[in-house]
């Protein structure tokens, strides 16, 4: 997202790149993950450049069940591309039901809320399937 100079001549509330709430001085420049900001200030760049996807994998699915390592901060998980079937658990295959139960390439994306509530999806079945982490 884009760096900004403020070129007011008062200090103004901004949030930061990391999400706090910052002071800007009169010609002080910072980073922001927003475009929404003051009119008065000046983007001076557009980097740092932002992604929503934090992570992307393909994952091969065994009946045995394949554990896929999740950020504990990562918004949500979608689940795509299936070339066969799968079922999908939070943490473990003890935790039943599962997620999501036989899905195959027929199904649409699947889609999981995550934050905070897992650091690990187990995936059994056939086949491989992309599992994408969002920001």
């Amino acid at each position: 997202m884009p760096t900004f100079i403020n070129n007011t001549e008062n200090t103004i509330k901004a949030v930061d790149i990391s999400g706090n709430n910052i002071m800007v001085a009169p010609t002080e420049s910072f980073t922001t993950f927003s475009y929404d900001v003051n009119a008065n200030l000046t983007k001076t760049s557009d980097q740092p450049l932002w992604n929503r996807i934090k992570n992307r994998q393909t994952i091969t699915a065994t009946t045995e069940g394949t554990a896929v390592t999740i950020s504990v901060k990562t918004q949500k998980i979608l689940i795509g591309n299936i070339t066969s079937t799968i079922s999908v658990f939070i943490q473990d295959t003890s935790n039943t039901p599962a997620e999501f139960s036989n899905k195959t390439s027929d199904d649409p994306i699947i889609m999981i809320p995550s934050y905070g509530r897992c650091d690990k999806l187990v995936i059994v079945g056939t086949g491989t399937c992309d599992v994408v982490e969002y920001r």
